[in-house]
């Protein structure tokens, strides 16, 4: 699906892929230093058009560019599997040497669009286990581990915590709540 305009923020801006994109993208998802905790992706350019195009017009999917303050593309992120009031969150890839206010604000924005323009009530999203990193992150800001396998966690993140979250990285975003 496409926004019908971009997420705004203070660092970084969200908008939705374009087939245009694809190069980028694919750079990003064979990264070896990105790469390591993400699903195998094809290493063709036309086989990420194709996905791109076929994203666009699937209902309930979002997939996002990251762009920072001067325009560049930074990396993804995406709002998919909209079903009963819940949504997967995730497609996150930044590229190195990004700051880390763009990740944490991409987040706020993110929850921020699902939450109150489409009026959805919890996130759900996985994280594989090895990211210690990222699996950090999310309960810092008060997303809840539900389960875990060898590989993955799993979280949910319901609205009724965002106020927090916004509360926590108040200095990430210009969001009022």
């Amino acid at each position: 699906m496409i926004l019908k305009e971009p997420l705004i923020g203070k660092h970084v801006s969200l908008r939705s892929a374009a087939i245009d994109d694809a190069e980028f993208i694919l750079d990003l998802r064979l990264d070896p230093e990105r790469n390591q905790f993400i699903n195998a992706t094809p290493q063709s350019v036309d086989s990420q058009r194709n996905w791109i195009a076929d994203q666009l017009i699937r209902s309930g999917d979002y997939y996002f560019i990251l762009e920072n303050r001067s325009g560049e593309n930074v990396g993804t992120g995406g709002i998919y599997n909209i079903i009963d009031g819940k949504f997967n969150c995730g497609r996150w890839i930044i590229k190195k040497h990004t700051s880390p206010a763009i990740a944490i604000e991409s987040i706020v924005l993110s929850y921020h669009f699902a939450f109150n323009q489409l009026q959805l009530e919890v996130a759900e999203f996985e994280v594989r286990k090895d990211n210690v990193k990222v699996v950090n992150f999310h309960l810092s800001y008060g997303a809840v581990k539900k389960s875990e396998t060898d590989i993955d966690v799993f979280f949910e993140f319901p609205k009724n915590n965002f106020h927090e979250m916004l509360q926590k990285f108040r200095n990430f975003h210009t969001l009022n709540y």
